[in-house]
């Protein structure tokens, strides 16, 4: 019942889906890299970083040594969720 107003609710005001992006989109990996890049910012503007915070900085270094891996990595796992249907 509740499943079914909502999905009236959503007929009824015109809505769209988003579609997931495409699996070979042109900059995906450009992205990542500034993206990889202001987090590197961020930690390397700390002075002492605590484990949790080492080992995050050592997992970003090794996206940003090999986006590409990263970036499927990122999608698969991104696809295997339950929240694209």
């Amino acid at each position: 019942a509740m499943y079914t107003t909502l999905v009236h609710w959503l007929e009824s005001r015109k809505f769209a889906p988003i579609p997931f992006p495409p699996l070979s989109y042109k900059h995906d990996t450009k992205l990542l890299i500034l993206a990889l890049e202001r987090l590197k910012e961020q930690y390397g503007a700390q002075s002492r970083l605590n484990q949790n915070q080492r080992e995050e900085l050592g997992l970003v270094e090794q996206a940003y040594d090999n986006p590409h891996e990263a970036l499927s990595r990122i999608k698969r796992h991104l696809l295997t969720m339950r929240a694209f249907k």
